[in-house]
């Protein structure tokens, strides 16, 4: 059975977890699908002491980032949200794109297959293109399999500036998913 992660970089239980758990309910009956909050999986930053170069990708950190990999690594596809915070991808994308960095040399994430999906309090467009490129080198250096991404426009408390935008969001990367199991 294709299995879809739902993983998301927020802190809290905002509109990345609504619109992954939105998004997961399209799939669970027919798929393996597990919603994920990198917040569970405490992990300690990248010290960058390149002791994963000599070890073919195992880190000298004991936390539990490797679990979350682990799903990772097992899943078709993975869409990955994130809240935008001052244009960028939230601290915990941003640790955990570091800490993959032990799976650069084992080629682990080479074609793995993920959609972005962000939010934030400005326009869809820019959202999308700023956070974007905040993922460039992620999805470079891993060759990742970008099938999408896609932002939804949402106010500080969560409420979606048009919920048509969001619905067409959903709409679309359930297709996205749909096409590429």
């Amino acid at each position: 059975m294709d299995r879809i992660l739902f993983v998301s970089a927020s802190a809290k239980n905002g509109s990345c977890k609504a619109l992954l758990e939105e998004l997961q309910t399209k799939f669970w009956l027919q798929h393996s699908t597990e919603v994920v909050h990198i917040r569970d999986y405490p992990a300690e930053p990248c010290c960058g002491c390149e002791a994963c170069f000599a070890t073919d990708g195992e880190c000298v950190k004991q936390d539990k980032i490797h679990i979350l990999m682990e799903k990772i690594l097992d899943a078709k596809i993975v869409v990955f949200a994130t809240p935008n915070y001052f244009y960028n991808m939230s601290g915990l994308a941003k640790t955990f794109v570091d800490r993959t960095y032990r799976y650069y040399t084992n080629k682990a994430l080479h074609g793995k297959k993920f959609i972005y999906l962000y939010t934030g309090e400005d326009t869809p467009d820019n959202i999308k293109k700023y956070l974007d490129n905040a993922m460039y080198g992620f999805n470079v250096c891993h060759n990742i399999n970008v099938l999408g991404s896609f932002a939804v426009s949402t106010e500080d408390d969560g409420v979606y500036k048009s919920p048509a935008d969001k619905e067409q969001v959903i709409s679309k990367i359930t297709k996205l998913i749909t096409e590429n199991l």
